[in-house]
């Protein structure tokens, strides 16, 4: 089935209803009813279909956050055609080289991209045509009067299309899209999305959350967008920057969901963070957001906290998985702050990540870095056994585009099927819950015992004048020693702070392991949720006397 046909049924089903809300300034909203989003999707396909764009093509996106990026996204499904997503804040090399990698066959983005097609011609050798959206920029004239550009109008494009154009029937294998991952500990990776892999994920989300064409959604990552029209719900998309979601305003996002009563919203804990806080200090709840969900790094119990006084009329759900699969397991915030598990991390016993999504397997292997041919080359481990984790589900993807070798490395054969390592370790518990205890390139393996991040900093985070902390290795490969490095949270670090950070390293079971401690102004994070932190570049940090040493 074509992902867009899920679409295609809700406009049948509620064609007045309304799908799309974007802010275009104080209290006014651009939208579009699911039969004008139909409408517009059908002209833009039909657009690019006459400019020959068909099944498999790859189009590149670079579009900013709009009513425009549902629409287009759609008329591509529609059509049959690859949508390639590429964080355009992985850096500049990162982002040359996805772009090289994929070999997109169509750009559509707005003006400020073709500045850069102008200073690096040879990233886009392989584009045969350009589309330039109009979004507003300020560099639209700067483009046409410099770079001699040969780009089409979208606006021209989606004005000559013809209403009527029908969706491509397309099998459950064919490709839907390219989606790529942050880099966050190595290179980006292309990561291939089929129609039945989404039609598959819109099922599990729709049952792990209830959502039902009743329920108005929030997506901060724009993707989520096209699960939540799947649906049928109404979608509110909110005016922030998806590659900077730490910046995100709290004030603007509680306007969103206050003015159109949103039930379920999602994106980075970097964002709900602030918010939760901005709730709490200024006494505000949010009693029609029933569904909070916070994805891409742990989250801290301090968020879940403050949400339960905020959503007096839900809770907080904190699912796990990966760009290669989501979600694998989810667990609520009223849980883990109920059933006492919280407390069990804040004693480095890892974070809770909940039960196994429906029709998921998760199984906890030995760790090894090197690829794994067969299932039946691995060794299992017991509950409790902390161990590299592994995944079989249909929201699976199954490769890497053109990177054989690093599928080889995150694939493991079973028969017909395949399981997805995620590069993390962790166990399950007698109850069958899955716990995270850090990821596989994070640990270190020092004096015959394995040190676990998320596990060791966890002895940490709570204490006064500590925002978070790090564990990284400050020597070498051949001689590593584990350091604690500290972010404070913004006031002073004083004395009494150091004593209480090395009072408590003193009475815990690493204490003999930790080489140092150290004090960092501010952690290096990840692009995508701005939250996870960068070990590796601290560590270096660490051994170039780049830190202070305070321990």
């Amino acid at each position: 089935m074509n992902i867009a046909e899920l679409i295609d049924e809700n406009v049948k089903k509620m064609p007045d209803k309304q799908a799309l809300y974007f802010p275009t300034g104080g209290r006014v909203y651009s939208s579009l009813t699911y039969s004008e989003l139909s409408a517009r999707a059908e002209k833009v396909a039909d657009g690019l279909f006459k400019m020959g764009v068909r099944v498999g093509t790859k189009v590149l996106l670079f579009v900013r956050p709009s009513l425009e990026f549902p629409v287009i996204s759609y008329a591509l499904f529609k059509i049959g055609a690859v949508a390639i997503l590429i964080d355009p804040g992985m850096g500049r090399k990162n982002l040359f080289k996805s772009i090289a990698n994929v070999e997109p066959e169509v750009l559509i983005a707005v003006g400020d991209v073709f500045l850069g097609r102008k200073l690096y011609p040879g990233v886009f050798k392989s584009v045969k045509t350009f589309i330039m959206i109009n979004q507003g920029s300020f560099l639209k004239n700067t483009v046409a009067k410099y770079t001699n550009s040969d780009a089409h109008c979208f606006e021209k494009i989606e004005k000559s299309g013809v209403i009527g154009f029908k969706t491509e029937k397309v099998g459950e294998d064919q490709l839907a899209a390219i989606v790529f991952t942050s880099g966050g500990t190595g290179v980006p990776k292309g990561v291939e999305y089929s129609h039945g892999i989404y039609v598959h994920q819109v099922a599990l989300l729709q049952s792990t959350y209830d959502l039902t064409p009743d329920d108005i959604d929030l997506p901060a990552f724009p993707l989520f967008a096209l699960f939540s029209l799947a649906m049928g719900m109404s979608v509110v998309i909110p005016d922030m920057d998806p590659t900077k979601p730490a910046l995100a305003c709290p004030k603007r996002l509680i306007e969103h969901i206050e003015r159109k009563g949103v039930t379920f919203a999602g994106g980075s804990p970097a964002i709900w963070e602030r918010v939760g806080r901005h709730c709490v200090e200024n006494n505000l709840t949010l009693p029609t957001l029933r569904a909070l969900m916070m994805f891409g790094a742990p989250v801290a119990a301090k968020i879940h906290q403050d949400f339960s006084a905020v959503l007096t009329q839900g809770t907080t759900y904190t699912p796990y998985g990966a760009t290669e699969c989501l979600p694998v397991s989810t667990i609520s915030g009223a849980e883990l702050l109920a059933g006492g598990l919280a407390d069990l991390t804040a004693n480095g016993k890892g974070t809770c990540i909940g039960q196994p999504s429906a029709q998921t397997e998760v199984k906890i292997i030995a760790h090894t870095h090197h690829a794994i041919e067969s299932i039946d080359d691995v060794k299992h481990l017991a509950a409790g056994e902390i161990g590299e984790i592994i995944v079989k589900g249909k929201q699976a993807t199954r490769q890497y585009h053109k990177m054989q070798h690093k599928t080889d490395q995150a694939k493991i054969a079973d028969g017909q099927s395949f399981w997805h390592r995620m590069g993390d370790l962790g166990y399950l518990d007698d109850k069958g819950r899955l716990w995270f205890c850090g990821r596989g390139v994070h640990s270190i393996d020092y004096k015959g015992e394995t040190l676990y991040s998320v596990m060791c900093e966890a002895h940490f985070n709570s204490l006064p004048g500590v925002k978070r902390t790090a564990l990284v290795n400050s020597g070498s490969a051949l001689s590593p020693e584990p350091s604690i490095v500290i972010e404070s949270s913004g006031r002073r670090f004083a004395r009494k702070h150091i004593e209480g950070v090395i009072g408590k390293l003193q009475n815990t079971n690493i204490g003999s392991s930790i080489g140092a401690l150290y004090l960092a102004d501010s952690f290096p994070v990840d692009i995508r949720h701005n939250i996870k932190i960068d070990r590796k570049l601290l560590g270096e940090r660490a051994r170039k006397g780049m830190l202070t040493r305070i321990f």
